[in-house]
């Protein structure tokens, strides 16, 4: 016990000594910090009334003062965000314990999907124009991105309100190596990225594609949930119809007649246009 304690203090004066003596520190003026807090504060209240994320003039307006003050404080605070050894990401308050800079502008950290986003967002210094979570192996459509850690990612970006895309599939990665250009160009052409919901975007079953379709989100109307004893475990199974969805607007019937499902995500689930 007496080591333990002996190691954790010696080994965590040590990582404290790196930090300081390895990165920039940079001192945000009280104003700055002050403001910054009035502007966190105000943009979870305005989320709640308009229903998405506050622009930074809609962040002006409501504060009475100029949108370039809002957007310096914002870059500002940007860049003094850091990581602190002690300070822990993610809904169970630890879910990230270390990060580790594998070469330039590539890093390595132990953590949800949704705390690589923060730690990038955040401390890195740097200003990023669009985050792409995945290939997850697996569709995440339906309520089954209600506990995608690729979809929450997304999420993750739209508080700092970042566009995002969550990709996936079934188990072909091909299909998407040689059809993500076609994909991506289409979004882009469409002028679809926004930083008010994130593209939800799910290449189909097969080897081809047919076409690139705006869904929404099919709601199953039940699965069958059934236990299976093995010799030592038990293992959780789930049947489902999703091969005989017949809404073509859906992100279900998309990929079971190849077809790439883009489907727009916000904060408060689906995303409906005004």
């Amino acid at each position: 016990k007496n080591f333990k304690s002996y190691a954790t203090y010696l080994i965590t004066g040590e990582i404290r000594h790196y930090l300081r003596d390895k990165t920039t520190i940079i001192r945000a003026p009280r104003e700055i910090k002050e403001l910054s807090f009035r502007i966190h504060k105000l943009t979870i209240e305005l989320t709640e009334q308009l229903g998405r994320i506050p622009t930074d003039k809609d962040i002006a307006e409501a504060l009475q003062m100029p949108q370039d003050k809002i957007e310096e404080c914002n870059t500002l605070d940007r860049r003094t965000t850091t990581i602190s050894i002690d300070q822990m990401f993610g809904v169970d308050d630890n879910s990230l314990s270390l990060v580790e800079k594998i070469e330039d502008d590539v890093y390595a950290m132990e953590g949800t999907p949704a705390d690589c986003v923060a730690f990038g967002l955040s401390s890195l210094n740097i200003r990023f124009d669009l985050v792409v979570s995945g290939c997850n192996h697996g569709f995440n459509i339906s309520y089954d991105i209600m506990y995608s850690g690729t979809v929450g990612a997304c999420l993750q970006a739209l508080t700092y309100r970042k566009p995002a895309i969550a990709v996936s599939c079934d188990s072909n990665f091909d299909i998407i190596e040689e059809n993500f250009d076609s994909v991506m160009e289409y979004v882009l052409t469409n002028n679809l990225l926004s930083n008010e919901y994130l593209l939800n975007i799910n290449f189909p079953i097969g080897d081809f594609i047919d076409k690139i379709l705006l869904t929404n989100i099919y709601y199953r109307e039940q699965a069958t949930y059934y236990i299976e004893c093995g010799e030592n475990d038990y293992y959780a199974y789930r049947e489902i119809d999703d091969e005989n969805c017949d809404d073509p607007f859906s992100d279900v019937f998309a990929v079971y007649h190849h077809h790439v499902s883009i489907t727009k995500i916000g904060k408060t689930w689906e995303y409906k246009e005004n």
